[in-house]
Parts: structure tokens; C-alpha cells; sequence
């Protein structure tokens, strides 16, 4: 691939390194590697950016064991408890007091130019938007929001918090396939909806979703609809990099939310006569080890773009011949 032109997409939370494993085939995988998230039903040896506090703010766990713990919990006990996820992206902007920054999904994108013997150059610096798949996520517990109307939905949020992330967490599975999906009823929703009225008539002119025997059934066509931001964010972003002359011959998706077929299809047909695009076999994993590669030997990267660029003043001599006049300033030593 000497020579070659690549656009690299990291679809995880943080822009953590270079994709190096471009070839990671199923029989590369360690069977030693330690992997994560095995409970709630993941497989990934990048644990997630996500700390659980007990009602003393006192540090209880980290990662899947803490989403674990917290789904374990029950009522007041879960509400008792601080789950905090998704908060990387937090720390790299200023936090309101009132409002945390929450960028719970990034799209990061560069370009490399493959040199001989493998050696990357940068040509773009790391770009994007916040439109990753948390996104996706947002869209869809907007949409139980709407079924689950008149107040029904919020106060399940609030009372039971572990029961939420548990849906959210199964949706997290769904969304890899391009298909029709069925997210369990729990008995606590069913008993706060029939509050109001039958559950079943909650979901009557639901478009894209209907009841089915205790599950919530989400038509395919619906499912693909909640990515419609976030592709289309993500198109915009790689359009504009495109037109720049840069002979891309790849693109290269990354990440956990690149395990989306719904994703992969997408792009793949938006650029399929102009260039190729790959996916690594696990591409949350690519991202892993791609930064633990540059850490052990930064000579990989032949050159980057900085993220900044700094100047150096220089004045000159004021002339009124050939210097604008709302360019001068005066100083003890004249006019420059």
C-alpha cells in the first residue's frame, strides 16, 4: 500500500491513535487478550468511559464492572447510586457548573498518506463533528419518549434509572444489524403506562413500531431512520475533505460505532465509484492498538499536521506609500 491515500474515521469517543490494524482478520485475535463487557452481552478489550459513585460520592467501580453493578441495582438503591458515562469528551472543554459538556460519540477524521515500508503521513489533522453513535442512541430514547407519552416515560427515567440503561445497552446490540428489532417491556414501565391507559394503545398509530406480546417491536425502516443525522453529519464532513485534492484511493471506518452495517452500507454505497472503503474485523479494537503502536514507536508517523499553528509578530518601518494607515501604530520609537 506504499503511496496509497487513506481517510481514517474513528467512530469511538475519543480520537485515541492510528488505525494501524487495517488487516485484523478473525485469526489474529489473541485468545489471551482480556475482553470486556462479556456480562451485558459486549465483547471488547477497550473498556468504556463510564465510574459509578455510592450516595457518598465514594468511588465504587470503573467500566462494564460499574455499568454491571448499576444495572444490578433496584429503586431506591439505583437511585441512591452516580452513574457516569460517556464523559470523556467532557474533559477536554470547559464544564459548566449548571451543565456538564456531555460529547457522549465522535466522529474524528484524517488523512494519511502510506509511505514506503508502511510509515504514515498526516495531511489533514484530526477533524469532525459530535454526530457518532451516541447520537443514535439519543434519537432512539427520543422515540420511546414519544410512544411513552404524557409523563410515562420521564418518570420511568427517574425511577428507574438501572432499568434504562439496560434498554439502552441491548439497543447498543440492535443497532450493529440492519434489521427489524424487539426491545423487552418491563414490568415496571408496563405498570407505570397502565397508569394511564393499556400499554398496547400507546403504540396504536405509532409509525414504524407496533406491541408484540410484551416487546416493543421497531420496524427496520424506523431503526434506519435514527441514524439519518448522524450519516448525514458524517457524509458533510467527508465531502468537504474530499474536494481537497488529495487522491483518496481509501476510506477507512474505525470504532465501535463502525461495526454498523447501517453505517458501513451507507458510506460504502455514497462513495462506492470513488474509492474503497474497509473495515477492520473488530474496528473498536483497531483504535486500541493503534495508539498502544504509536506509544511504543511514534516513528510510524513520518509527519503530522499540527492542531495548532502560531505567528511571530513583525513590524516594519511605517511608509505611507506602501502601508495601510489603519495598520500603524506609534511607539517611543516611531511609527511601525
Amino acid at each position: 500500500m506504499a503511496d496509497s491515500f487513506i481517510i481514517a474515521i474513528d467512530f469511538g469517543t475519543a480520537y485515541s491513535g492510528y488505525a494501524f490494524s487495517i488487516t485484523s482478520r478473525e485469526e489474529d485475535i489473541d485468545p489471551y487478550l482480556k475482553v470486556w463487557g462479556e456480562g451485558v452481552g459486549l465483547e471488547t478489550p477497550k473498556t468504556p468511559t463510564c465510574i459509578l459513585f455510592d450516595e457518598k460520592e465514594d468511588f465504587i467501580s470503573f467500566g462494564y464492572d460499574a455499568k454491571e453493578e448499576y444495572l444490578s441495582k433496584k429503586g431506591q438503591e439505583a437511585r441512591d447510586k452516580f452513574l457516569f458515562d460517556c464523559f470523556k469528551m467532557a474533559l477536554y472543554g470547559k464544564v459548566s457548573k449548571v451543565q456538564p459538556i456531555i460529547r457522549g460519540g465522535t466522529i474524528d477524521i484524517t488523512v494519511h498518506e502510506v509511505l514506503e515500508g508502511g510509515a504514515l503521513k498526516e495531511l489533514h489533522k484530526a477533524s469532525g463533528n459530535d454526530l457518532g453513535g451516541q447520537n443514535v442512541d439519543r434519537k432512539f430514547k427520543q422515540f420511546l419518549r414519544e410512544i411513552f407519552c404524557d409523563g410515562v416515560w420521564d418518570e420511568y427515567e427517574q425511577n428507574y434509572p438501572g432499568e434504562v440503561q439496560k434498554i439502552m445497552y441491548d439497543f447498543t446490540l440492535f443497532k450493529k444489524g440492519d434489521k427489524d428489532i424487539e426491545i423487552t417491556c418491563s414490568l415496571n414501565l408496563g405498570r407505570l403506562a397502565q397508569t394511564k391507559k393499556d400499554i398496547e394503545k400507546f403504540l396504536e398509530g405509532v409509525e414504524g413500531a407496533s406491541w408484540n406480546e410484551g416487546s416493543i417491536k421497531i420496524y427496520k425502516q424506523k431503526l434506519r431512520s435514527f441514524f439519518n443525522e448522524s450519516l448525514q453529519g458524517i457524509i458533510e464532513s467527508l465531502n468537504d475533505i474530499l474536494k481537497r485534492d488529495h487522491r483518496i484511493e481509501y476510506i477507512l471506518l474505525v470504532g465501535g460505532y463502525a461495526d454498523s452495517q447501517i453505517l458501513q452500507g451507507h458510506i460504502t454505497e455514497e462513495y462506492i465509484d470513488e474509492c474503497k472503503v474497509l473495515c477492520p474485523f473488530r474496528p473498536q479494537e483497531a483504535i486500541l492498538k493503534g495508539a498502544v503502536e504509536f506509544g511504543r514507536n511514534p516513528a510510524v508517523v513520518a509527519s503530522r499536521k499540527s492542531a495548532f499553528t502560531y505567528g511571530i509578530a513583525v513590524a516594519n518601518r511605517f511608509d505611507a506609500s506602501k502601508h495601510r494607515a489603519d495598520k500603524k501604530y506609534t511607539n517611543k520609537d516611531g511609527e511601525w
